[in-house]
């Protein structure tokens, strides 16, 4: 059992992820600017009252959503805590199984690190479990933003700045619902106008947070929420098909472009990763591992794989 002697301050609720969300309502409120003075208008002149209500119920992940003419915004602590584990586990996995070997030289990997990278994969399994059904996190076994090793500090750290900026995505983009004015008939819309609406929802979220980055040293960090965001979206489709959404992995690649990313920015690395690893727990073919000129284009060979027919008949 490693020593798990590092804690972080906790506040209300149940899992672990209860060490940072209190981070949440205020990155949200600030995330630019614009968006704190479009916030203000609309409280102040349309009458809304984005409230977040924040539901501690043991229940199996459901993601945020927006209701009523207010534009309340309901979210889970069962969903912070998976998407806290998909954060960790995909940084983790990227920066350990695909960046350190491309620049350390002579690299060999320490019994450490491959118990690092075991864990990763046993918080995300964790994680997809909360998709069927609620358990509680195994703190002592599994990284977590609460207790953790001295080891696994560099990682929690990392994952919480990146997950805090994931949830405000998230939460923008369930904003946008309102600002855009998807809520105010009430009736039911079908599939394409939904698909058209979630588009504008990602988009304008998208250009929320690329704003707020232009005010930071360090972007990375955000667009790196942005992603991981997505990616959590990504997993709870067991078929890559949008219905009521656009398709998962092109709301990935859209944000990615939106992004303008250099081509081998490791953004890149982290959407491939999300998407091998889908299509692993899905039981799909394996996809990926070329050997490309950039990441951006095994990105999209990537893409091209999905593609093909015989990939959704698996």
């Amino acid at each position: 059992m490693k020593d798990k002697s590092f804690h972080y301050p906790v506040g209300p609720g149940v899992q672990p992820v209860r060490a940072v969300h209190s981070l949440i309502l205020g990155l949200f409120e600030n995330a630019s600017p614009e968006f704190s003075n479009t916030l203000s208008e609309q409280i102040k002149y349309f009458g809304a009252n984005p409230r977040i209500t924040y539901d501690i119920v043991p229940d199996a992940v459901e993601g945020p959503f927006i209701q009523g003419a207010e534009g309340t915004i309901y979210i889970q602590e069962t969903f912070l805590s998976y998407l806290w584990a998909v954060t960790y586990s995909h940084l983790l996995l990227v920066d350990e199984e695909i960046t350190r070997p491309r620049i350390e030289p002579d690299y060999s990997r320490s019994e450490t690190q491959a118990k690092l990278i075991d864990d990763a994969y046993n918080v995300l399994i964790y994680a997809l479990g909360l998709r069927e059904v609620f358990a509680p996190w195994d703190t002592e076994a599994l990284p977590n933003p609460e207790i953790f090793a001295e080891e696994e500090i560099h990682y929690v750290g990392k994952s919480s700045a990146v997950f805090v900026q994931a949830i405000v995505f998230i939460l923008i983009h369930e904003f946008a619902h309102l600002y855009l004015g998807h809520l105010e008939s009430g009736v039911p819309v079908d599939n394409a106008e939904s698909i058209e609406d979630e588009t504008k929802a990602d988009n304008y979220a998208i250009a929320v947070m690329k704003e707020g980055a232009d005010f930071l040293i360090n972007k990375q960090t955000v667009y790196c929420g942005v992603v991981v965001g997505l990616i959590a979206v990504l997993f709870l489709n067991p078929s890559l098909a949008g219905d009521t959404h656009p398709d998962p992995h092109q709301r990935l690649y859209s944000a990615l472009i939106q992004m303008d990313l250099e081509p081998n920015n490791m953004l890149w690395a982290l959407a491939s990763t999300g998407i091998a690893l889908w299509a692993h727990f899905y039981r799909k073919p394996r996809i990926g591992g070329h050997d490309l000129n950039s990441l951006r284009e095994n990105f999209e060979k990537m893409l091209d794989e999905l593609s093909d027919p015989d990939f959704f008949m698996c």
